[in-house]
């Protein structure tokens, strides 16, 4: 994005701001972008007005003064003006489309530029608005944001990696529509990163996690969600699952127990409460996984996603679960190709 329309004032000159305070929208052909405050003071003057078109990005839209009136502007000796007001530049932090398009493209890099921040009042009456039941943040957590260019089923994995982020946390509201034949917005992302993802629902209760279930199946890679499974177990102090089918095959038998019994051994180790079963075989492994979760009242379910379909967006048994009618989360580690270390 090069420029855009100023849509709306949020304040008019005389009105008290500080740093995060939105003041103002900007819209372009790609979204509404937030135009915040960088300095405290109080609004001088409004150099553009609203429904101007053709703003460039970093124009100086308004004014704040560090007092109750703005001072009088001085020659520089060069018959331009000085003044020791701050300036407001344009500042376009892009919301994410909440139906998966590229809120990236058309959006600003600002030269990746992250500000740390608590979240605000106007931040927090926004978040509210947008359906999160509790926009506080508990003490010592803080948000920052970093703005890129390009597709966001490729720059959430790509960020993460580069600010070496443990976790993401991302919001799917499932299947809708063409998403039907090509895949969800989530399952995109998720193939596209190496950082394990917790995805959550737009009504997934905001309870604690007391239990966690981690499904183990015959490859090699269902057992790459074990470490991270028990590093967040550690964190809430829940109680670890450990599930797998039975088979009828004495071989498959065997390879299964024998996963499933490493898993709870890596557990017994960190002194991790843990238990292990395996469910009865046939039918969909995805049904009988959650019909677990709520026979046992789990809250959260944990697992490696892998797959070998030439599109693994498909995938019905990962989609199912992040999507499960329940709504708990679901932590997802993209495994890679395990080696022959396991087995």
């Amino acid at each position: 994005m090069e420029e855009g329309k100023l849509a709306k004032w949020l304040v008019k000159e005389g009105d008290p701001v500080k740093p995060g305070d939105v003041i103002a929208e900007i819209e372009t052909d790609k979204a509404t972008m937030e135009v915040e405050a960088v300095d405290e003071g109080v609004i001088s003057k409004l150099l553009i007005a609203a429904g101007t078109e053709g703003v460039k990005v970093n124009a100086v839209i308004a004014q704040i003064s560090n007092g109750e009136a703005p001072p009088t502007p001085k020659s520089d000796g060069r018959g331009k003006a000085t003044t020791k007001q701050a300036e407001t530049q344009t500042r376009t932090d892009a919301k994410a489309d909440a139906s998966g398009g590229k809120p990236g493209e058309g959006a600003t890099e600002q030269k990746a530029k992250n500000d740390g921040h608590r979240l605000r009042a106007p931040e927090q009456k926004a978040a509210a608005e947008e359906g999160l039941h509790d926009p506080t943040l508990p003490e010592g957590v803080t948000i920052s944001k970093l703005i890129l260019e390009g597709s966001i089923f490729e720059q959430i994995g790509r960020a993460a990696s580069t600010n070496k982020a443990q976790l993401i946390i991302m919001g799917t509201h499932g299947m809708k529509g063409f998403q039907k034949l090509f895949g969800s917005n989530a399952m995109k992302v998720i193939t596209n990163a190496e950082t394990p993802f917790l995805i959550v629902q737009k009504d997934t209760p905001l309870t604690p996690v007391k239990k966690i279930v981690v499904p183990i199946d015959l490859s090699k890679e269902s057992l790459q969600i074990i470490s991270v499974a028990g590093e967040i177990s550690e964190i809430l102090d829940a109680e670890i699952h450990v599930i797998g089918e039975k088979e009828s095959d004495e071989f498959l038998s065997h390879q299964i127990r024998n996963r499933v019994l490493y898993a709870r051994k890596q557990y017994d180790d960190r002194k991790i409460e843990c238990k292990v079963e395996l469910i009865k075989s046939g039918g969909s492994y995805a049904k009988k996984i959650l019909a677990y979760t709520e026979e046992n009242d789990i809250g959260m379910i944990a697992f490696a996603y892998h797959s070998e379909s030439f599109l693994p967006q498909f995938e019905t048994f990962a989609q199912s679960l992040i999507t499960n009618s329940r709504k708990i989360p679901c932590m997802v580690l993209n495994s890679k190709q395990a080696s022959s270390l396991y087995f």
